[in-house]
């Protein structure tokens, strides 16, 4: 249990990456949160277990059979990032100015729409991601273009990653000839 209130434990008894698995739940308000698999790297399709933590809760170690070992249940140091985000603007292509209520659409490496915002007057976006998965961001406006990125969190460091948008406003005109109806000739 660590100073924060979560509890990391071991269990094969629920559902997760196969083996024994990682696991986090919080107790708060005199309640525990539903059990979290805390997933790859901390787990495997093999054995992960006894996870310890510094008080800060990033640093620690855990043992594992994994396939990368030496033995067989060997302990491995692990760094947890407790979060990462990915923020950014949307401004305008020509004019470099925040357009507000842009939305912003995060969708998994399927294409499935994950979640969606608006910008905020700034034009400041925000999404908490999971690590070691891919995504697409998409930012729209009618009148505007649409942009879409990329974004990976697979094997990443980072807490946040940036990924700003600049839209274009879609201009449309019109152009011809204007001619005589009966001697075609330009008027």
């Amino acid at each position: 249990m660590n100073y924060d209130n979560t509890l990391y434990f071991s269990s094969d008894g629920q559902v997760g990456l196969g083996g024994l698995d990682n696991y986090e739940c919080t107790y708060k308000d005199g309640k525990w949160s539903e059990p979290r698999n805390m997933g790859y790297p901390v787990n495997t399709h093999k054995d992960d277990f006894g996870l310890i933590l510094d008080k800060e809760g990033s640093k620690g170690y855990l043992s594992s059979n994994r396939n990368s070992g030496k033995g067989d249940d060997d302990i491995y140091f692990v760094e947890l990032l407790k979060k990462i985000v990915v923020a950014g603007t949307v401004t305008d292509k020509k004019t470099g100015k925040p357009i507000e209520g842009a939305d912003v659409i995060l969708k998994d490496r399927e294409g499935k729409e994950i979640a969606k915002t608006q910008a905020k007057i700034d034009g400041t976006y925000e999404f908490e991601l999971e690590y070691n998965k891919e995504y697409t961001l998409l930012a729209q406006k009618a009148g505007y273009s649409k942009e879409t990125k990329t974004v990976s969190t697979v094997n990443t460091k980072e807490s946040k990653i940036v990924v700003d948008f600049k839209i274009a406003k879609i201009v449309f005109g019109v152009e011809g000839i204007v001619s005589d109806k009966e001697t075609r000739s330009p008027s």
